[in-house]
């Protein structure tokens, strides 16, 4: 009885180690798993730029016509002591190979927003692209003093995001500079 009881403590003993390696194999095995997971999402995180403005460079990037997820048209209206400013046309035409992502075709102030991917297209884009200045503080040469300042309207809403605007498609932005 005594021989019988100690092989089957014995069996207690040899199951309970087996136990206790398999819980601690079962143990590492979700660390493992979540450790991957977690390097996963971080992978997926840093590699979508789907809408990131960090990484998007307007001044550096060409686009074609031929395989554009954006294709968007702001009227963008500039005034200066009540007095239209007219864009120009042909901003962000390098050459025929090249054409920015923000870029007019003619003077008739219909700024095109063009890119292969779907990003939040900041005002300050087109105005790098443009190489002229826009911010609370000042408007191409312009700049608030004592008796001027700047606002900004989208879409005939008061907007104080400026630069940072991001711009919508048929969106209408007018930038006033004005007496106070």
């Amino acid at each position: 009885m005594r021989e019988s009881r100690s092989i089957s403590n014995g069996m207690n003993n040899i199951n309970k180690t087996q136990k206790d390696k398999l819980e601690q194999i079962k143990n590492w095995v979700i660390i493992v798993a979540i450790v991957a997971l977690v390097l996963f999402i971080v992978f997926i995180i840093k590699n979508n730029k789907n809408s990131s403005v960090a990484s998007f460079d307007p001044t550096k990037e060409c686009v074609s016509h031929g395989n554009l997820l954006v294709h968007s048209h702001v009227n963008l209206k500039i005034m200066i002591n009540n007095k239209e400013q007219s864009l120009p046309g042909d901003i962000g035409f390098v050459n025929h190979a090249c054409l920015r992502p923000f870029h007019t075709h003619k003077n008739d102030n219909i700024l095109h927003l063009e890119y292969h991917k779907n990003i939040d297209f900041q005002l300050k884009g087109f105005f790098a692209v443009w190489g002229n200045v826009f911010n609370s503080q000042q408007i191409l040469t312009y700049k608030i003093d004592d008796k001027h300042r700047i606002r900004v309207t989208v879409n005939e809403k008061e907007s104080q995001d400026f630069e940072n605007i991001i711009l919508k498609d048929k969106d209408q932005v007018i930038i006033y500079y004005e007496e106070k």
